[in-house]
């Protein structure tokens, strides 16, 4: 099984930022490896409605469609319950200094 991982808007976000800071263009050559990952099946992204939506409202219209197309890449999408109290309560953060993702557990099955 593939480790499983959650990108979230910012990060989704980084390839269309302007490229001229060196910060910057790390970032996006980070995130940018992430998603080959993804392309390449190494790792399972699991994407969610909450993340369509927060990409959903980018006012310019041309990083929204680049951003949302990153979408088709996921493995995984899905819906996070109703109630916050509800959401898994262990999630494990890695080191995001060395590009390391973020990842959640496999989620429990519906009694």
């Amino acid at each position: 099984m593939s480790e499983r991982i959650y990108i979230d808007t910012c990060a989704l976000s980084r390839p269309t930022d302007d490229q001229l800071q060196t910060r910057i263009r790390a970032e996006t050559e980070a995130i940018s490896k992430v998603l080959d990952a993804a392309a390449e099946n190494a790792v399972d992204w699991v994407a969610s409605s909450i993340l369509f939506a927060e990409l959903s409202r980018n006012p310019d219209r041309q990083r929204r469609r680049d951003t949302l197309r990153f979408l088709s890449m996921a493995s995984e999408f899905v819906q996070p319950p109703q109630q916050p109290s509800a959401a898994p309560s262990n999630c494990v953060l890695t080191d995001t200094e060395n590009s390391t993702p973020s990842t959640w557990p496999s989620p429990k099955k519906p009694a």
